[in-house]
């Protein structure tokens, strides 16, 4: 405790020195690497593709992950992504050569995807967004329709792995960095190359062109970063020598870079005099891969082999967040105070630990340090989103639905002269768009939330279905002309005769009755509550009327009713039994100019009774990393999904088998199985599992203590112990003699050590006519890794088992081959077994009639 209080003093009179913040960082193998990061400068959004095939949408206002995306094809390493420009796509290149373009609103994949041969490194749209160049790693270039996924053009300059990629800003130009050492400028309208620049002496990694795309910044392996004119090509400056190899660059302004750096380094250069402005030494504890500048936050993103995304302030490099997610999904952000956001089980699965000056610390161990907060308070720095859903009415429906939403909160609404006042995430705004009183068919919205951030938005609605006559002669036009409302400009109605468009004045102009007026109303039950009842049959009374006069009915899509002469008005009422769910009733009415009118009603019988559960017998312990739940879930209607541990499955089902593999992790792991009914009835179940694992003493001489610290035994290099949980630094073990036993976690692990080398057993060798038959077995006390016979390799074996007097088999693997004899001389035949350290033996063996 001592100990912590002096840190958070000292840290709150440093905090500008990073080494004296502690680092949260995800266990090296449960680690997520961040391999690329697309900013969406429209909204507080960042995309993140990892190196276990998933890719992440954070909100970098909050600090919160708002959705890991698995594509259900591919778990390939994802090496590269780009954003559309209208920011409707999202494009993702992967290890194993598949592209994939997502929508950004649904997340949800835009047509089919793309495979390749090679990996992809580098990718970017086009600027009309019609268009994906990628780079690859046969240092191909290649443009892909994006509609289509038609390959239209291949360029084949560089001769090794294209590692970067990057349009400029006008469109205009490509460039391309290779393992080639080269850069390549190409036009972007004629595919053809404009210069190749040399100049480095190792791979071009990364590349970045100014705001103004007069200028080009590159990083190399060769320690050194340069500046080059654009278009002519001819280089600049060179930034360095630097202490390692540059990973990533990009620029912050016309005049200003940042560079991140093998080792972990970022620093802020001055670009036209090539002099370094601020240095942060182990920003990252892995290889700087990646770095990214917001211009419209004036953020720099870095993503790191340490499994961790930053987030600094330009100016002058200041820490202000830093985002990290584990293998599994879990996920946490902190800023260097201490304040943090996680998912729900980020602090107990033992994904994460925090490190401090070298030191390894649980977060048991610095609970006075952590603070933990509903959202970080990095800042909104965009204005709320307007959305319109649908943009056209009719004279029946005239009310338009406005979705404003914010990371923060909606605070104001303006429309039509009409203000709003909100403190919500989302709001809903019902507009009714009378067009008699409207001067536009322009909606303009304006929208401010609780950071003073503003936003416009402009829709031109359409109409359909609005019919006049004129009243009178209007220059061409005569009395009684049909005509259609177009739109709205300047307080007159634009309407349209024929082929012919003219502005009317709104009162030379009556609208023609449009279709018949349907009313639907319940009548019982009487309990009904917004269209929901338990009841077994409804009742309801339908009004129908029309200026001109009804012709026929339609009850239901089965019941028909024609009216030998038009009625206007017409009335009755109907009952129909109910179902589970949802039952939809309707009326469809014709009047005599054959304008016909649907409407419709939708009433849910609802049941009160919770889903049942049924589970199997369970495991009380589990030695895998992860386990396969199979239960059982029913309802009397529909089960709607099932909720283990936060993690959703949808079911949709009456009854069904529920499998999915849950993570189980070293110790005591708690689950909580939720069911909910389509009508929210909920049951749930909790049950936990001990997570134990079989792990081996690394080392001779291992001391076994208990509680108190007193020695209890020794592990010897290789021993098997069967681990329960760890205590802060401890494993507590169980072995055959020793029960609740602890032992430092340094000196065991789950692979056990290499102590023997391979062997042979039940070796032949027979003659059978012109071949020689060898048969064995070969066995290894971690894996047998190749088997050849004289010379060369064993393609087809199969694992058996075997058991060898003192000797710990853990891997064995049964072969059978045939030998061709050449000459009448028979050799002695030579087996060597080589296991996965590079240990073999050889043995030779005499062949026998």
């Amino acid at each position: 405790m001592y100990r912590k209080i002096l840190f958070t003093v000292f840290f709150l009179l440093s905090f500008t020195l990073l080494l004296s913040v502690p680092s949260i960082l995800s266990f090296s193998d449960r680690m997520a690497i961040p391999n690329t990061i697309t900013l969406d400068l429209t909204e507080n959004r960042m995309y993140v593709g990892y190196s276990n095939g998933k890719f992440g949408v954070w909100n970098n206002a909050t600090g919160k992950l708002i959705e890991m995306v698995i594509s259900k094809e591919d778990n390939s390493p994802i090496l590269s992504s780009a954003l559309s420009s209208n920011r409707n796509l999202l494009a993702l290149g992967r290890k194993d050569g598949q592209i994939e373009i997502w929508s950004v609103d649904s997340l949800k994949v835009y047509g089919e995807f793309i495979r390749e041969n090679n990996s992809v490194w580098a990718m970017e749209f086009e600027k009309d967004d019609k268009y994906l160049v990628t780079g690859n790693a046969d240092g191909r270039l290649r443009r892909w329709n994006v509609d289509t996924k038609n390959l239209e053009n291949i360029y084949t300059r560089h001769r090794r792995n294209i590692n970067s990629a990057e349009f400029s800003s006008d469109g205009k130009y490509l460039v391309t960095g290779s393992s080639d050492n080269t850069i390549i400028l190409w036009d972007v309208e004629n595919g053809e190359l404009i210069e190749e620049m040399t100049g480095h002496n190792g791979w071009v990694t990364s590349i970045s062109f100014s705001p103004n795309s007069k200028f080009l910044l590159t990083g190399s392996t060769d320690k050194t970063a340069k500046v080059w004119a654009i278009p002519r090509g001819y280089q600049l400056r060179n930034l360095g020598p630097f202490d390692s190899e540059i990973w990533s660059v990009s620029f912050v302004s016309e005049n200003l870079a940042v560079i991140g750096e093998a080792s972990g380094d970022l620093s802020l250069w001055n670009v036209e005099t090539a002099k370094e402005i601020r240095r942060v030494n182990y920003a990252h504890k892995g290889a700087i891969r990646v770095v990214k500048f917001s211009e419209k936050s004036q953020q720099i993103f870095t993503g790191s082999n340490d499994g961790t995304i930053k987030m600094w302030d330009s100016t002058n490099l200041n820490l202000i967040a830093t985002f990290v997610i584990a293998n599994d999904g879990e996920w946490i952000s902190y800023m260097p105070l201490g304040k943090y956001v996680s998912s729900v089980n980020a602090l107990s699965r033992n994904d994460f630990y925090i490190s401090d000056n070298g030191n390894t610390y649980s977060f048991e161990e610095y609970v006075d340090f952590l603070v933990k907060v509903d959202y970080l308070p990095i800042g909104d720095i965009f204005g709320p989103k307007i959305e319109l859903s649908g943009k056209t009415i009719t004279p029946r429906e005239t009310t338009l639905n406005l979705k404003i939403s914010d990371d923060a909160a909606v605070r104001e609404v303006s429309e039509n002269g009409i203000t709003y006042s909100f403190d919500e995430k989302t709001v809903n705004i019902p507009i009714n768009f009378d067009i008699m009183e409207r001067e536009t068919s322009v909606m303009e919205v304006f929208a401010a939330d609780s950071f003073g951030n503003t936003t416009s938005g402009n829709f031109e609605i359409e109409f359909d279905g609005f019919r006049f006559y004129l009243k009178e002669d209007y220059e061409n036009l005569r009395k009684n002309s049909l005509v259609l409302l177009k739109s709205i400009k300047d307080g007159k109605f634009l309407i349209k005769f024929g082929e012919e468009e003219k502005l009317v004045p709104k009162n030379l102009l009556v609208m023609t009755p449009y279709a018949p007026d349907i009313s639907i109303s319940l009548m019982e039950p009487r309990d009904i509550k917004y269209n929901r009842t338990n009841s077994e049959k409804v009742k309801f009374r339908v009004s129908i009327n029309d200026v001109l006069g009804i012709k026929s009915v339609n009850i239901n899509r089965e019941q028909k009713i024609d009216f030998k002469d038009a009625v206007k008005d017409f009335s009755f009422e109907q009952e129909f039994p109910l179902n589970f769910g949802e039952n939809n009733f309707y009326i469809v009415a014709n009047n005599i100019e054959n304008i016909t009118k649907e409407s419709s009603i939708s009433v849910t019988r609802v049941e009160r009774n919770p889903p049942v559960i049924t589970m199997p017998l369970l495991p009380e312990e589990v030695f895998a990393d992860d386990f396969e739940l199979n239960f059982m879930v029913s309802d009397d209607y529909m089960v709607s999904k099932v909720v283990i541990n936060g993690y959703e499955v949808r079911v949709n089902s009456k009854k069904e088998e529920v499998v999915q593999k849950i993570p189980v992790l070293l110790g005591r792991n708690d689950y909580k199985i939720e069911a909910i009914d389509f009508f929210t009835n909920s049951a749930e179940v909790t049950f936990n599992i001990q997570g134990v694992r079989k792990m081996y003493s690394l080392k001779d001489g291992v001391p076994v203590e208990d509680s108190k610290g007193n020695r209890l035994a020794f592990l010897m290099k290789g021993e098997e112990v069967t681990v329960k949980e760890k205590s802060g630094n401890y494993y507590k073990i169980e072995t055959e003699d020793i029960k609740d036993a602890l032992v430092d976690w340094k000196f065991l692990d789950k692979i056990p050590p290499d102590l023997y080398k391979p062997g042979l057993a039940n070796l032949s060798a027979e003659i059978e006519g012109d071949f020689i038959k060898v048969k064995g077995i070969a066995y290894d006390d971690i894996r047998v890794e190749r088997i050849e016979i004289s010379g060369n390799r064993v393609t087809d074996s199969k694992q058996t088992t075997v058991s060898i007097s003192g000797y710990p088999v853990r891997d064995s693997r049964y072969f059978e081959t045939l030998i061709k004899i050449y000459g009448e001389e028979i050799k002695p035949v030579k087996i060597t077994v080589y296991d996965n350290n590079g240990n073999f033996i050889e043995e030779n063996i005499y062949p026998k009639i």
